[in-house]
């Protein structure tokens, strides 16, 4: 099972931190895979010491534009820097691709698709290595998205939708919290 997570806070809409360091424990124990989208600085200031903590591995999948989510406000939001996700990697993190600004890429042109792939791949190949894992934004592909991602050299692709090796399914948090919670009252 592949997990992802967003946002880790005691807030509406977001994990809580008590959960996660549950989860983390279960996913350990049942060897689930943990994925992180959108380089969110709570990654590293959160996530990182309970991974550490649990000796569990994950793959974070920063947006590489400082510019992010067109047309959409995130009040408040920060987001990791380099430095962030090179400690990530440095820890044993894998650090997979997001797109350059977190389009909806079924919606786009395969050239304005390619454009979002390639920037992406070639930053995070500059900045920290190069990139195996790609998690579509907002699980949005095509077969022209699937095909820009083999001509890139990414060996998996994550989506919420059923799954193959380049379109993997992960398991909300949701869902998973509905999960451990049937494990922990045992």
């Amino acid at each position: 099972m592949i997990i992802v997570y967003h946002r880790l806070k005691d807030a509406p809409c977001c994990c809580p931190i008590k959960r996660f360091e549950q989860e983390v424990k279960l996913a350990k124990k049942y060897g689930f895979k943990l994925t992180f989208d959108d380089g969110l600085k709570e990654h590293i200031t959160i996530a990182l010491p309970i991974l550490k903590k649990y000796k569990m591995k994950a793959i974070f999948f920063p947006i590489t534009s400082k510019k992010v989510f067109p047309g959409v406000r995130w009040i408040g939001q920060e987001f990791m820097t380099w430095d962030n996700i090179k400690e990530l990697h440095e820890n044993g993190m894998e650090i997979g691709c997001h797109t350059h600004t977190h389009p909806r890429l079924s919606r786009l042109s395969k050239t304005d698709q390619e454009i979002e792939i390639k920037t992406s791949t070639r930053i995070i190949t500059r900045k920290i290595e190069k990139p195996v894992w790609f998690s579509y934004p907002y699980s949005s592909f095509n077969n022209a998205t699937v095909s820009l991602i083999k001509k890139y050299g990414y060996l998996y692709g994550l989506t919420s939708e059923e799954p193959d090796y380049l379109r993997l399914k992960r398991t909300d948090t949701n869902e998973f919290n509905i999960w451990c919670k049937d494990k922990i009252e045992r």
